[in-house]
């Protein structure tokens, strides 16, 4: 039979090897998460709720709008303007080239000077953005939200 004394320092060195390993995958985890990946002071998801905030501050100084939008779901918007109390709602769904037909007729169709569009989920097309601004006037466009993008036009 084997030495009991050789076993137990054996089965020891084993559990020590064990722990040591696993404080190191704990350590490069936790460097990685705070350090690497920045996980905690940087924003990772799309900022729906910032960017709807700031489209409603900009919103008080103008007389009345729209909100033209492009994202997967329509209703992300619209939640936000219901969460922070206004009765705004996307007014027209639209952003791609194929639209601008039907954007066309709803700008002839609204009264309303100000147009907000505002994308989420996708980046904007260009045709699409390009038509509006040989329709409209553009007074404003904001970037800083991630996976966001907001412009303000007026009709001229």
């Amino acid at each position: 039979l084997s030495n009991p004394k050789k076993t137990a320092a054996a089965v020891n060195y084993f559990w020590g090897l064990k722990i040591i390993t696993a404080i190191i995958i704990i350590v490069f985890f936790l460097y990685d998460l705070f350090f690497i990946q920045d996980y905690y002071n940087t924003p990772k998801k799309d900022q729906f709720s910032q960017a709807i905030l700031f489209l409603l501050h900009k919103d008080k100084e103008l007389d009345k709008s729209v909100i033209i939008a492009r994202t997967e779901y329509k209703e992300c918007f619209d939640y936000y303007l219901e969460q922070y109390g206004s009765a705004k709602r996307v007014s027209f769904a639209a952003g791609v080239k194929s639209d601008i037909k039907n954007t066309g007729k709803f700008l002839s169709s609204t009264s309303t000077q100000y147009i907000w569009y505002i994308c989420g989920h996708t980046k904007a097309d260009n045709d699409y953005v390009e038509y509006l601004k040989t329709r409209l006037e553009m007074l404003l466009y904001n970037n800083e939200y991630i996976n966001m993008e907001i412009w303000l036009f007026r009709k001229s």
